[in-house]
């Protein structure tokens, strides 16, 4: 969506599938909702109620950010930072004991004859008898009344207080900036440098996959039938979910008959197999998978899949093709613009810029941009508008990857990135 659309947004009401739906997504995920939240900010929007929390049918508004320092006043009860992505739901509940009333101190047993005790009807007078002397009302006490909170009459302000900022929201936001989240803006800046994320083994899809396995006195033809039938190149043998005996491997099955030892499972079983966790820096994990062939993943103590080496190569094929083909995008792109752009057009963009290469894709938007600038390409043949688009498009692509998504790119996104390389090749066939 273009900035035009998104704003025409503003007072619509829709679910939050719908609203995904305009940004081409399905599903919330750590990509998309830090991009639908970003587009949104970037035109002075938000939605009430935050549409990363809730169903997919609940309705949402799109309504203007908040002014700085404002309050929700608009919704009862609300408070911006409550529903702002990257906040912990454990800040909202430690918030939510802050916040809550301070309960008045408990009464001593003094107070039961109290009659100005707080919440107790005063005793009926007892007849005094004639010729007595009537007793001297005793003046009464004020009610005992509960420490006034920070922030009330007679109390200091909290810090913030004074600026207008609310108390609660400012512990939010230091907490959002102690997580690396600054407010209003879920996740890093779009076009400069991206965080990576650890890439863990739990990334690769065959780590949570499952795994084909055996248990104990499986006859050893069965087994081989099992790998030979499915093109397995190893089988566990694992009894119950934890119990794990090691592996039958092809390897582990030449060694045994070279042997000349008894044709059974338990001989052709190698029980020194490699083990990983879900949560391992897959990084510091390759060179165990490249030596073994294959490590065994476990997940709370239970085995919950198998990464091989040819797991290694499909998902880096999946990663780095679409990583290439940008980087060839940016490379040819960079060869068009750099003998038809002086360095005053390039620092009207970026200040720092002393070569076209110091420019990133959100720049050369902006170098393109006006008709003026365009007009520098000589490209006839190209419109205008739809270059751009389809440039935009590239750039989130290129956010996407940088940010780490486990799943792959969509067909379109990868036909998108081929599409567009072929319009540079057009112009630059070099």
């Amino acid at each position: 969506m273009d900035a035009d659309d998104i704003r025409a947004l503003r007072d619509a009401s829709l679910t939050i599938g719908q609203l995904l739906a305009r940004w081409g997504q399905r599903v919330r995920d750590d990509i998309a909702v830090p991009r639908i939240s970003r587009d949104l900010a970037a035109a002075g929007l938000t939605t009430w109620p935050d549409f990363a929390r809730g169903p997919l049918t609940t309705v949402v508004r799109v309504v203007p950010l908040p002014e700085p320092g404002a309050r929700a006043a608009e919704e009862p009860g609300s408070d911006p930072a409550d529903d702002e992505p990257g906040l912990d739901p454990a800040d909202d509940e430690r918030d939510a004991v802050e916040a809550a009333p301070a309960e008045a101190p408990a009464r001593s047993t003094a107070d039961a004859g109290d009659p100005s005790a707080p919440g107790r009807p005063a005793p009926p007078e007892r007849p005094v008898p004639s010729g007595q002397p009537q007793p001297q009302p005793q003046p009464q006490q004020p009610p005992q009344q509960p420490p006034p909170r920070p922030g009330q009459p007679g109390q200091p302000p909290r810090p913030g207080q004074l600026d207008g900022t609310p108390p609660d929201g400012g512990r939010r936001r230091a907490r959002r900036r102690r997580k690396g989240v600054a407010s209003g803006q879920p996740g890093a800046d779009a076009d400069g440098a991206a965080p990576w994320v650890a890439m863990k083994v739990g990334h690769l899809p065959s780590a949570k996959g499952g795994v084909s396995s055996v248990p104990s006195g499986t006859p050893l033809a069965r087994v081989t039938t099992l790998m030979l039938k499915r093109g397995y190149s190893q089988v566990l043998v694992l009894d119950g979910s934890s119990n794990l005996r090691g592996a039958v491997t092809w390897r582990s099955i030449a060694t045994m008959q070279g042997s000349r030892r008894q044709h059974t499972l338990e001989n052709a079983t190698d029980p020194d197999v490699e083990s990983v966790q879900v949560t391992d820096d897959l990084l510091a994990t390759l060179p165990r998978i490249t030596e073994r062939g294959f490590v065994i993943v476990w997940r709370d103590g239970r085995v919950c899949g198998i990464v091989t080496t040819a797991d290694l190569a499909t998902a880096y094929d999946r990663l780095a093709h679409p990583y290439f083909l940008i980087g060839e995008i940016e490379r040819r792109l960079r060869r068009c613009l750099g003998p038809r752009f002086g360095i005053e057009d390039l620092r009207a963009v970026n200040p720092d810029a002393t070569s076209v290469s110091n420019l990133m894709f959100g720049e050369y938007l902006k170098l393109l941009r006006t008709p003026g600038q365009w007009a520098k390409l000589s490209w006839a043949t190209v419109d205008h508008h739809q270059f751009l688009h389809d440039l935009d498009e590239v750039r989130r692509i290129r956010n996407e990857i940088m940010h780490f998504d486990p799943r792959p790119l969509t067909d379109r996104q990868k036909e998108h990135l081929r599409q567009f390389c072929g319009v540079l090749k057009g112009m630059d066939p070099y």
